[in-house]
């Protein structure tokens, strides 16, 4: 992903752009509009969380056959707080990355999603679907670190999830410094140091 010069800058274009309150909670789900990725499950959950009364906002960040879908819902449900971005290219990806405050990885299937290493490096909390992968205690998305985990499909799970991180803005900054952490772990330079000292250290332990 390109780098933002000037994030804060970048959140408040997008933003206004899209018709998002500055202070608006919001969760961005980035990649093809398709039922495995069960971008309908987002978009109930914010707004359930939006009647009750809370701020929260949906970036939908893409293009894809459930276009259709998503619509006919927010029609027929009066969802006022959900914006379907349209295809957008690559190198302008990390500028909704600034403009949202969590990752929802929503889908019923994936081994493992890039987009959690891109929101982790833009600091984003990760609010995931247990159906991923790169979950775990030293993977991508760790649950109680910088990531919250809810049973795949389940709405209700997925709206309370959302909630807390809106209501409670001290467990939101401590989940987003891990990501931005973690990110930084998963950069490709860092990797490769990794490897090479990981390489180092067998050749030093010698002939097994």
């Amino acid at each position: 992903l390109a780098s933002v010069p000037d994030r804060e800058a970048t959140r408040r274009c997008i933003r206004e752009r899209h018709g998002i309150p500055l202070d608006a909670f919001v969760a961005v789900q980035s990649g093809k509009y398709s039922s495995r990725k069960r971008p309908l499950d987002l978009v109930a959950a914010a707004h359930a969380a939006r009647l009750r009364g809370l701020p929260v906002w949906v970036l939908l960040v893409g293009e894809g056959p459930e276009r259709a879908a998503i619509e006919a819902f927010c029609r027929e449900e009066g969802v006022e707080n959900a914006v379907l971005t349209g295809f957008v290219n690559q190198s302008a990806i990390a500028d909704y990355y600034c403009a949202a405050d969590a990752l929802v990885v929503a889908s019923d299937h994936d081994p493992h999603p890039l987009v959690v290493t891109e929101g982790a490096c833009f600091g984003l909390p990760i609010v995931a679907s247990d159906a991923i992968g790169c979950v775990g205690p030293n993977d991508t998305a760790r649950p109680g670190v910088n990531a919250i985990v809810y049973p795949c499909g389940d709405r209700p799970r997925l709206e309370a999830t959302l909630s807390t991180l809106a209501r409670d803005p001290d467990l939101h900054q401590r989940m987003s410094l891990a990501s931005e952490k973690i990110g930084a772990s998963q950069d490709a330079r860092e990797a490769a140091t990794a490897l090479i000292e990981a390489v180092q250290r067998l050749r030093n332990l010698g002939p097994r």
